[in-house]
């Protein structure tokens, strides 16, 4: 319902002031919902990491494979949440650019409004937010233990150059 075609909204020239001061706080909402998920999935990553550390200790001369999952989440406990967001914007990125040109006619004349479900607004509502959530969950739960400064940067540009596209008048 909150998808359908509605029109665009492009009151403010500077997206920043827009997506501060306008909108239904959708993109909030579900940033909020979205990162308690990928707090949830890091924290499973620890388990998987200090159990694994906890088993090498228990048997020295007999460790886990090295070669399992659980190794491999050991390595990196936040290796799941970036898998799930991976996977998540990548099918809706792929699902948008489909119905995108598969959908040229388009309802009202625009490839962007696929049978009455506006495709910008479901990235900006679905897409952004599952984003812009895991760059911070991941900025805190990777990038500062392990003081990985190129990956901190990377994903502060990354919540810098896509936070504006939440509102309409970033998103054209």
């Amino acid at each position: 319902k909150m998808l359908r075609q509605q029109p665009l909204n492009h009151d403010f020239n500077d997206p920043w002031t827009a997506c501060l001061l306008q909108g239904e706080f959708i993109f909030e909402t579900r940033f909020l919902l979205y990162s308690l998920g990928y707090i949830s999935l890091s924290f499973v990553g620890h388990w998987c990491h200090d159990s694994y550390h906890a088993a090498v200790a228990a048997n020295p001369n007999s460790p886990p494979d090295a070669r399992s999952l659980k190794s491999l989440i050991a390595s990196r406990p936040t290796v799941i949440a970036a898998t799930v967001h991976s996977v998540a914007t990548s099918i809706v990125a792929v699902g948008i650019l489909i119905l995108y040109y598969n959908n040229q006619d388009g309802d009202e004349n625009s490839p962007w409004v696929y049978h009455g479900t506006n495709l910008l607004r479901v990235w900006q509502r679905v897409g952004l937010p599952i984003s812009l959530s895991y760059f911070v969950t991941d900025c805190y739960f990777y990038c500062l233990p392990r003081k990985d400064l190129i990956i901190f940067v990377h994903h502060c540009i990354m919540c810098f150059c896509h936070y504006p596209v939440s509102h309409d008048s970033g998103a054209l």
